[in-house]
């Protein structure tokens, strides 16, 4: 499988690019971070290339980044990255969009005559992917991508986890799946002759049982008949106390007063309750006229007495007026005379007849406003006594409700009892009248027996047939269970993954790590079990994979995931042609780095494309450089891109 060509817009850090990947050899990428003055190439997005190819095929990147995660932060939208592929004479183009206007959330398919392979779900699209590639997205990552994020850690994964990658790498997970069905079946066959076996004892118990039922039953036949007349009297002797509790409560309820006329007298208290609010305002109408007069009372004496200290006033000034004479003038000094008081005396006489008029006619009329203000006050008081009393009304009521209420309470008890002493006389009838229950299941025991008679001969014969059919699904079972075949194949990959594995760490360590694929490993009694691991060893230092230093773990990583290529190109049909390995040379010192890139030369002429992703400058090793620049939130891709 060639993945020939890469597009990509607005995918991670880069607005746009296309890159081809065909027979490329080593094509070094590096970065240039111009937002951050504190990274040189750090966040540029150099990854971004290889996430894109593995974000296009399987919908998550190398380093585990889907959803809307993948689209650029400055565009916000229309992200897609797509990839051109050949497998032999047939060409793929698959392209995966995220938020874009066009292709929405949706993953496209199609071949070099244009037709669609893509489904209606995300789910079948991805399927048809991975046939078309010829692997998971676990074995791709182990097979092509070596990174110092993503390094697959195949030295410390567990024995299942080994085992289910390279059996799919080897194309044998077929196997995996024939064991399930084989499983499947053999647990059917299993449920199947435990169901049978079960079965043949419930029937068993079952004919046992209809013997004794058919026994039983004939017995309580004839005691049913026996007892038949004794019972319907037993009934109906129970019910003449019920028959007396009627005949009483009638009695009583004869007694009282009916419903109707206890409802009638409600009625009359309610409008007598109705009418008291027109009371209540006559009642008040009185009062306020009260109120009003005793008002007007009160400002005629306040008027009466002002007039009676004016007359008092003018009667005082008159009094006083000889007193005047010979007193000068309060205007022109004059002295007054007798003759000039003689007028003054005559206007003040005159003014106080007016007062003493004025004085006399509202003393009768506080006179007559007494009396109306008595008569009102008389009024009211005489009407509130007049009004109905609600305390006797109240009581009344009270009377008729609970009169009522237990009125209604004897007729509920006279209705249960009569419904009671109806289903006592009904219950006496039906008895007498019963058909014999017992009868029709004496037949039926009958035919349960004989039913259960021709399932035991039934499982007689079939339990023998799947005893033998579960013999030989367990058979099916071990073949290509994990001791059968499949144990089988990995002992056999087993050679060739420890000799490639090797080749590599000769060139990568000079020989001196070993790390060796195993089927069997002892444990601490030194017994040797079935359990497939890598065993990882330095003759200059630890004896095991955790003891290595950082840099030696790396070499171990990257030379088991090239081992694991390797046999993913021997045994696949569909070998990929292309390797990714990126800051695989992070913090290896001159001597290793060479060691490193004389691998990845090697590996470049088998695969055709390797893809260096790097923070060195690799110019000594690797001719063909694509820079990504990063300003402004986009990465631009420049440089060797065809």
């Amino acid at each position: 499988m060639d993945i020939t060509k890469l597009n990509i817009r607005n995918f991670l850090t880069i607005d746009y690019a296309e890159i081809s990947l065909s027979n490329r050899g080593l094509l070094l990428i590096q970065g240039k971070n111009i937002d951050d003055s504190s990274a040189d190439s750090n966040g540029a997005g150099k990854s971004s290339i290889a996430d894109a190819i593995c974000w296009t095929l399987y919908g998550v990147t190398a380093r585990g980044v889907s959803g809307d995660a993948v689209v650029n932060k400055t565009a916000k939208k229309d992200c897609w990255a797509g990839v051109s592929l050949k497998d032999g004479e047939e060409e793929y183009f698959i392209t995966r969009y995220r938020k874009d206007s066009a292709g929405k959330n949706m993953t496209h398919i199609t071949d070099r005559a244009g037709n669609t392979l893509h489904k209606a779900t995300e789910r079948e699209t991805q399927e048809v992917i991975n046939a078309i590639v010829g692997c998971s997205l676990e074995v791709f990552q182990a097979a092509v991508y070596a990174g110092q994020e993503k390094m697959p850690d195949l030295p410390g994964m567990t024995d299942k986890q080994l085992k289910l990658m390279i059996e799919e790498a080897a194309g044998v997970e077929i196997l995996s799946n024939a064991y399930m069905v084989a499983t499947a079946r053999s647990t059917a066959k299993v449920k199947e002759l435990s169901i049978a076996q079960n079965a043949y004892k419930m029937a068993v118990e079952m004919m046992v049982k209809a013997t004794d039922k058919l026994t039983e039953n004939t017995i309580a036949y004839d005691v049913f008949e026996a007892e038949r007349k004794p019972k319907a009297k037993e009934l109906l002797a129970k019910a003449l106390p019920i028959k007396k509790q009627v005949e009483d409560l009638k009695r009583v309820i004869g007694e009282l007063s009916t419903e109707g006329t206890l409802l009638d007298e409600l009625d009359e208290i309610t409008k007598l309750y109705a009418a008291l609010s027109g009371e209540q305002s006559e009642l008040s109408k009185l009062n306020r006229e009260t109120s009003t007069l005793d008002k007007t009372l009160a400002a005629e004496i306040a008027l009466a007495k002002g007039v009676k200290m004016n007359l008092e006033e003018a009667e005082k000034g008159l009094a006083n007026i000889d007193k005047k004479v010979g007193t000068p003038c309060g205007e022109c000094g004059k002295s007054y005379c007798e003759h000039d008081m003689e007028e003054a005396k005559r206007l003040g006489s005159k003014a106080v007849d007016a007062l003493r008029r004025n004085l006399e006619v509202r003393v009768r009329a506080l006179g007559d406003l007494k009396a109306s203000v008595e008569e009102a006050r008389e009024r009211a008081t005489k009407f509130e006594a007049s009004m109905t009393d609600t305390t006797k009304l109240a009581s009344a009521q009270k009377e008729c409700n609970e009169k009522l209420v237990r009125l209604r309470l004897l007729k509920d008890d006279l209705n249960h009892a009569e419904s009671e002493l109806e289903k006592a006389k009904s219950a006496a009838k039906l008895l007498m009248e019963k058909d014999n229950p017992y009868t029709s299941i004496k037949e039926h025991c009958h035919k349960e027996h004989e039913a259960a008679m021709a399932l035991v001969q039934g499982y007689e014969k079939s339990i023998p047939e799947l005893e033998t059919e579960v013999e030989i699904t367990e058979s099916v079972k071990a073949v290509f269970g994990p001791a059968g075949v499949r144990a089988h194949i990995l002992d056999t990959v087993t050679p060739f993954l420890n000799d490639r594995t090797a080749h590599y760490l000769s060139t990568l360590a000079d020989g001196n790590i070993r790390a060796t694929w195993n089927t069997l490993t002892a444990n601490a009694k030194g017994e040797l079990k079935e359990k497939f691991s890598i065993e990882v060893s330095n003759s200059k230092g630890s004896e095991s994979f955790a003891g290595l230093s950082g840099g030696e773990k790396r070499k171990v990583r990257l030379a088991c995931a090239m081992a694991l290529q390797d046999m993913v190109a021997s045994r696949a049909t569909k070998p990929i042609n292309i390797f990714i390995a990126d800051e695989v040379d992070h913090a290896l010192d001159e001597s290793g780095l060479e060691r490193l890139m004389t691998v990845l030369n090697e590996k470049a002429r088998e695969r055709g494309t390797v893809l260096v992703i790097s923070h060195n400058s690799l110019s000594d090793w690797i001719d063909e450089v694509i820079t990504v620049t990063k300003e402004g939130g986009y990465a631009k891709v420049s440089g060797a891109t065809s």
